[in-house]
């Protein structure tokens, strides 16, 4: 059930952009996770998981988890629970996106909030400006 809770997170952050007012950090979703849930996140930190979304057009990719490379060892596996969306707009159109991972633990009976907030900043790059970047 958790590896759904953080595809309806990742669902909610491209319903976010409903225009260019700040949204305050907010839990979406949250689950505790036992033994088989913490297995699950674990292997697809381990094995490089991403997901994509699309948000006004501009594709955003991002690993599940912190890579495991950048991990000390096997104990030290996070998951990025925590995504704050920086958008910049021109008119009602983005222009720029950036989206900053704030990471968890994965351990079986600890409970992990999905949250996300966004900035919004008029202004910025022409529509036409974002795809050459």
């Amino acid at each position: 059930m958790s590896f759904f809770n953080f595809l309806a997170w990742l669902h909610s952050l491209s319903s976010m952009l409903l225009g260019a007012a700040d949204v305050p950090k907010k839990v979406v979703c949250s689950n505790v996770l036992d033994d088989s849930q913490a297995a699950t996140f674990r292997k697809a930190v381990k094995k490089h998981y991403w997901y994509e979304l699309f948000m006004d057009e501009l594709p955003v990719w991002g690993f599940v988890g912190l890579p495991p490379e950048e991990a000390k060892d096997d104990e030290h596996i996070y998951i990025y629970t925590h995504k704050s969306l920086e958008i910049n707009y021109n008119g009602d159109r983005v222009s720029f996106l950036y989206v900053l991972h704030l990471q968890s633990g994965i351990n079986a009976g600890i409970q992990l909030p999905y949250t996300s907030c966004q900035i919004g900043f008029p202004g910025g790059l022409k529509i036409e400006q974002h795809r050459q970047l």
